[in-house]
């Protein structure tokens, strides 16, 4: 009888340990931000923001962006003609430094943005820091209206990041063009984020 109860014993032991063994010790650091619908009647509701927020993924070692609009984001976005339509939505990180980065998901061609790689109009994300812009560098989703960016934190600054205020925009035009973003959240100042 002794001998059963040390096997089961053991045998509940063992379980134990392996179910802590198989926990992640993932945690994350977050901000958000919620916004009015308050673009112009004019302009496309998957130009609104709604919902942003900023997250990092300490046990993967990432930055979570995420930004929420009033509209579906269409695979293909096209303007009423049926012409290619420019999207862009960026988090602009301001760490209070000179090292201020921009985190990009767009659908573009180079045709009308230097930057964007080939003529045909394509989905892509790009980081824009003080040593220039990188193309393709982070993965990233559009699903229906929301736009995700995972970004490592190391290409952010790693370690030496510690805090920073961020703010959620989007564009008709590319940035290049001269023309403003459309929508921010929050509309005036940033986020604050804590690491």
């Amino acid at each position: 009888m002794r001998k059963v109860l040390r096997n089961t014993l053991v045998l509940v032991l063992a379980t134990i340990l392996t179910l802590i063994a198989q926990t992640t010790s993932a945690y994350a650091h977050s901000s958000e931000v919620f916004d009015p619908m308050d673009v112009a009647a004019t302009v496309p509701a998957m130009y609104d923001i709604v919902h942003a927020k900023v997250t990092e993924q300490i046990g993967r070692g990432t930055f979570y962006f995420e930004t929420e609009v009033a509209g579906q984001i269409p695979e293909t976005p096209t303007d009423a003609s049926g012409n290619p339509r420019f999207f862009a939505a960026n988090w602009f990180i301001n760490p209070g430094t000179p090292k201020a980065a921009n985190v990009i998901v767009r659908y573009c061609s180079h045709t009308i943005q230097t930057p964007c790689v080939g003529d045909a109009w394509h989905w892509e994300s790009a980081l824009i820091t003080s040593a220039g812009q990188v193309v393709g560098v982070f993965p990233f989703k559009v699903d229906g209206p929301t736009v995700k960016a995972f970004v490592d934190v190391g290409l952010l600054g790693g370690p030496a990041l510690t805090q920073f205020g961020w703010r959620a925009l989007t564009r008709t035009a590319p940035g290049e063009s001269g023309a403003g973003p459309v929508d921010f959240a929050p509309n005036v100042g940033v986020v604050p984020f804590v690491r």
